[in-house]
């Protein structure tokens, strides 16, 4: 597999360093443990309950697209930009309910039944790529498609009781993460998330 997705770097990529340097960044999308379901240009990640990316030895854990696992990886929207998109449809699409809470986790089939938990670290990282991805594509005509529930998703943050209530962009109230326990203490929410509301 490798050698057919490298193929389609752009040829600046795949000589020397950075080749080695694009390589560092797309390891995970390389390895056995990243299992991926491609078809009709969409992503989703360990396609079964025992296929995941960070198994242990006897049993897998962490099934579904993680939305705060995935806010490490950054190489996709730049090495398969469609694929990145196709996450964020995904994301808010398919996996984001009406009041804005979105799942962290992806079942498959995909938006067939929406995972009952929001991370808060997973759910605010998901605007920040919907941005980074409009900008790399700049395809206004998706984001709007998008936006409406990316909206829901941002807002979810302030309702009573919620990461944000009081809108000040310091989270106060109980947010489950990416270590898979809640956080209770005064944290900030990600710079780029506060100026896209001020």
């Amino acid at each position: 597999m490798p050698g057919k997705w490298r193929g389609t770097w752009p040829p600046i990529c795949r000589t020397g360093s950075a080749d080695a340097a694009v390589r560092r960044h797309c390891i995970v999308l390389e390895s056995a443990g990243c299992g991926f379901r491609c078809r009709a240009e969409q992503f989703v990640d360990a396609p079964d309950e025992h296929r995941v990316l960070d198994a242990n030895d006897y049993s897998g854990c962490c099934y579904g697209s993680c939305t705060h696992v995935w806010n490490y990886e950054q190489a996709t929207a730049f090495v398969f930009p469609s694929l990145a998109r196709s996450i964020r449809e995904s994301e808010f699409l398919r996996n984001t309910a009406e009041n804005g809470q979105m799942a962290f986790r992806t079942y498959l089939p995909d938006g067939k039944k929406i995972w009952d938990h929001a991370a808060a670290d997973g759910q605010l990282g998901c605007l920040m790529k919907l941005y980074r991805d409009w900008q790399l594509c700049g395809d206004t005509e998706w984001l709007r498609r998008l936006w409406p529930q990316a909206k829901k998703a941002l807002e979810f943050a302030w309702i009573k009781g919620g990461w944000d209530e009081n809108r000040d962009g310091v989270a106060e109230g109980v947010q489950h993460n990416t270590y898979d326990v809640e956080f209770y203490a005064r944290t900030f929410l990600p710079p780029c998330v506060v100026s896209s509301v001020a």
